[in-house]
């Protein structure tokens, strides 16, 4: 094979980036002081870093937060958490005299607005001056805050005969668990780590009464807590893990210390400088950006890589200068459309209404310019500054056989080989795109951590005992003329309760029908049979309020805002997926038809809005996707100026996601938060490999040699660069598959496997399909 030189072989860019090194230099430098200095600036600022709070997911003008927003502020920015105990006996002096020590403590824990439990729970009765008081059931009279033993029956008795605290508290066969319900602030912009705070001292006033024999706590500010410290932690382990390794393979690949400095140099500035903007645009970490700087990495090193490889391959013919601008002629289109086309990967992700996937999409493609910019201006300067002169000893001649790459010329001979072999392999991995109909978006954040976490393990312990663990708000806004109690309204209220409590995902409904029962019984006396107020009139109702209002009910604001006219209903869950509560919302929905039309019914709470969340991913999927199927399939045919290279490329990117799909449907693995991301960030992983050798393939067409040797010329020269940069892709995304948050475990699997899956096509089975294929098949020289 012989390639015709060619002179006068220069770009502007880096013939401008040498001319002017000292410029070039300072402006890095400053540029990289300055990011520096904002992501500094953050561990100064009361401000937390990390935040995955609700409010966080959505864009300020999304509908489904707005709505949220109107809920939250109107009953007081405030959110259900359950705390679940064992113990020896529930209903002993000892055991209930700590839960009235703990209540107190819990009350007076910053964030936390109100307590329910055993000992604090009130209710409505008549003294006797024959008014209404709402008063304490639980009453010890002991110095020592121990109940005697005529009290402890009295009071046993009171609430095992209330089906109030059926379900809510305790549960009639289960005498050693009960439960403690704890409403805390649900501040959805609110920077400050309040809840990790909050939930770590719960914890700590429990862990001090050696009559719990262990707890379980559950709810959003639970999982929200647990997000944040999965995110710190991946901070650390990723950031240490991806650097890591991409110096040791990095060294390895690359054989010295001065060609790694450069790499580690485009690398840093694409990571750095993102993340910066971020905090300059107050924009908290999350689940989801704090994946970018180990991906950023990561992708970082394609371009710098080949950049690498080629500069030494000419300094074998041409002294550094020259070199260096002699292989980035030869590999600027496929630097530029390699780069090009990831920014446009992940600029797909910026069409998501998903706030933190549209911050990946915009951030990420920065860095990814970034890089290409640093590896194209500065990169250029640090090797002819490293490698000031020409290889010696070594032939001048351009013979393509005497410049086999040190890892591509043992592969060169296994692809012809073993070909049979190889196609068996290709058509199996083909057979996997049947998964991609079992292919699913659904999202449940208890199950997205380690089987040994507390999270996991007290969410699975509270729904074994019977009790729920996600508290949906139920809306009913009547007009702002009426009140729930207005005329016809309050008994298709209780007719709509009645519906709820038959539904098979609702464990326990509570709601100010209860209360005002409750004030009934104690006004009216005790009843069997359905409750009396379902008759009442709308005078006779609004005088119950009254009176219950009157009798200091302050639990009436749980529930009511102050005009009655708009109601929540709490209803107790376990916690279901994003299917199974898009599945019960329809079904309340369904139920509430039998309102009028003047009566908004809606369905809220944290874990709701999460769920709508994931009509938002699918849509994310799904239109990244398709854009970059669209580009492929205009572009490439434009880059190689060949209708049939083109569609090639297009088939060899776009198997490698649709085989990383297939593989995730049949694995039941489903699309959530962040594996979203896979489509913009595997294309972006894959792209370079196939650009690198289709380019170089029509570059030995074009410098006079036959089809069937411009395949191994492909191979052989740009082998070594795809064979490095995959594998080091590979190894930086695979460092996520530690985390202990399951979707950034399985984001950092099949983005891996998609890599090597993409490898495999781009130096098997590219030679072989392009040996097929060749026109001069006839004509071929011996």
């Amino acid at each position: 094979m012989t390639i015709i030189e060619n002179k006068n072989r220069k770009i502007w860019l880096i013939d401008f980036s040498l001319k002017h090194k000292s410029l070039i230099i300072i402006f890095w430098i400053a540029f990289l002081v300055f990011s520096l200095a904002l992501i500094t600036n953050i561990f100064f600022s009361k401000k937390t870093a990390i935040d995955n709070s609700v409010g966080i997911w959505f864009m300020n003008d999304d509908p489904e937060l707005k709505t949220y927003e109107t809920f939250n502020k109107e009953f007081g920015e405030k959110e259900w958490s359950i705390l679940l105990l064992e113990t020896d006996t529930v209903f002993s002096a000892h055991f209930l005299r700590d839960i009235d020590r703990m209540t107190k403590r819990i009350e007076k824990t910053k964030h936390i607005r109100k307590v329910i439990s055993l000992t604090n729970v009130r209710d409505s009765r008549i003294k006797a001056d024959s008014s209404l008081e709402y008063a304490q059931l639980y009453l010890a009279s002991d110095s020592n805050d121990v109940i005697n033993e005529n009290q402890l029956l009295l009071f046993k008795e009171k609430i095992a005969g209330d089906s109030l605290y059926e379900r809510s508290l305790i549960h009639k066969n289960d005498s050693k668990r009960v439960v403690i319900l704890f409403q805390n602030d649900n501040f959805l912009h609110d920077l400050k780590p309040y809840r990790i705070q909050m939930i770590d001292s719960v914890k700590e006033i429990v862990k001090t009464f050696p009559s719990v024999k262990d707890f379980s706590i559950a709810g959003t500010s639970v999982v929200n807590v647990e997000l944040n410290r999965s995110s710190k932690r991946d901070v650390v382990i990723f950031y240490i893990l991806v650097s890591l390794f991409i110096s040791l393979s990095g060294y390895f690949l690359l054989k010295n210390f001065k060609d790694l400095f450069v790499l580690l140099v485009v690398v840093t500035y694409s990571a750095i400088p993102p993340m910066a903007l971020l905090i300059f645009f107050n924009i908290p970490f999350n689940m989801v950006t704090v994946l970018m700087p180990p991906v950023l990495i990561s992708l970082a090193v394609c371009d710098v890589t080949h950049v690498i490889n080629a500069f030494h391959f000419e300094r074998k013919f041409y002294e550094s200068h020259e070199a260096i601008n002699t292989a980035i002629w030869k590999i600027w289109t496929p630097c530029l459309w390699t780069s090009l086309i990831t920014i446009i990967g992940f600029l797909s992700l910026a069409l998501s209404t998903v706030f933190p996937i549209w911050q990946v999409g915009i951030f990420g493609a920065l860095g990814i310019f970034l890089a290409w910019f640093v590896t194209m201006t500065l990169a250029p300067i640090l090797l002819v500054f490293f490698w000031p002169k020409k290889i010696v000893n070594l032939s001048t001649s351009h013979d393509g056989s005497k410049e086999v790459g040190l890892y591509s010329k043992k592969l060169l001979p296994l692809i012809g080989k073993f070909r049979w072999a190889w196609i068996t392999i290709f058509f199996l991995l083909l057979f996997s795109l049947f998964g991609i109909s079992k292919l699913k978006v659904d999202t449940d954040y208890t199950k997205f951590f380690g089987e040994k976490m507390d999270l996991t393990r007290s969410y699975k312990k509270i729904k074994d005992v019977g009790f729920g663990q996600n508290p949906i708000a139920i809306t009913l806004k009547f007009p702002k003329d009426k009140a729930l109690y207005s005329e016809g309204y309050f008994p298709l209220l209780m007719q709509f309760e009645d519906a709820l409590r038959k539904d098979k995902s609702i464990i326990k409904i509570l709601s100010v029908t209860d209360l005002i029962h409750r004030i009934d019984i104690a006004f009216n006396g005790n009843f069997k049979g359905e409750p009396r107020i379902k008759k009442y009139s709308e005078n006779k109702l609004s005088q119950l309020f009254l009176l219950g209002e009157m009798s200091n009910n302050t639990d009436f604001e749980n529930f009511t805002n102050e005009t009655k006219n708009h109601l929540q209903i709490i209803a107790m869950t376990p916690y279901m997926s994003s299917i199974e509560l898009e599945d019960f919302r329809d079904r309340i929905n369904e139920l509430g038809k039998i309102f009028p039309k003047d009566i908004k019914l809606d369905i809220s709470g944290t874990t709701v809005l999460w769920a709508n969340m994931d009509k938002q991913i699918s849509s994310t999927q799904m239109d990244s996707v398709f854009i970059i199927t669209i580009i492929f399939i205009f572009l490439l045919p434009f880059i190689f100026k060949s209708l049939k290279l083109g569609i090639t490329g297009v088939l060899i990117n776009c198997l490698p996601l649709a085989i990383t799909f297939g593989m995730m449907g049949f694995f039941n693995v489903k699309i959530n938060l962040a594996t979203a991301l896979i489509g913009g960030i595997s294309v972006g992983s894959t792209i370079d490999s196939t650009i690198f050798f289709i380019n170089r393939f029509r570059l030995g067409l074009k410098e006079g040699l036959s089809w069937a040797d411009s395949v191994d010329y492909a191979v052989i020269t740009v082998g070594d660069g795809i064979i490095m940069t995959s594998l080091i892709l590979a190894g930086g995304f695979f460092c996520m598959s530690v985390s202990n948050f399951l979707p950034t475990a399985q984001l950092g699997i099949f983005i891996t496997f998609s890599i090597l899956v993409s490898l495999f096509l781009d130096l098997i089975i590219n030679p072989i399909v392009f040996r097929a294929i060749n026109p001069q098949k006839n004509n071929r020289s011996k």
